[in-house]
């Protein structure tokens, strides 16, 4: 198993919505990390926390979670 794939088996390293490494994470106002593009599609379509069914927004990019990624995907 590579690394890639370690990752994604992880759940705090994936999207909740497409079970699928983070690329482009951002916070939600439910508190929860998700990717940005399936997120922004997720809120369009719905507007509904997929994880807890409150009504929410995108707060930002979660760059702590993209320099971890990109730090362990980067090693050798």
């Amino acid at each position: 198993m590579n690394l890639d794939e370690k990752l994604e088996d992880h759940p705090g390293l994936t999207c909740p919505i497409t079970l699928k490494r983070f690329k482009h994470p951002v916070y939600a106002s439910d508190g929860h990390t998700y990717e940005k593009d399936y997120l922004e599609k997720w809120i369009r379509t719905g507007g509904k926390s997929p994880l807890t069914r409150e009504s929410m927004s995108i707060i930002g990019p979660n760059r702590a979670m993209k320099s971890l990624i990109d730090a362990l995907t980067s090693s050798p």
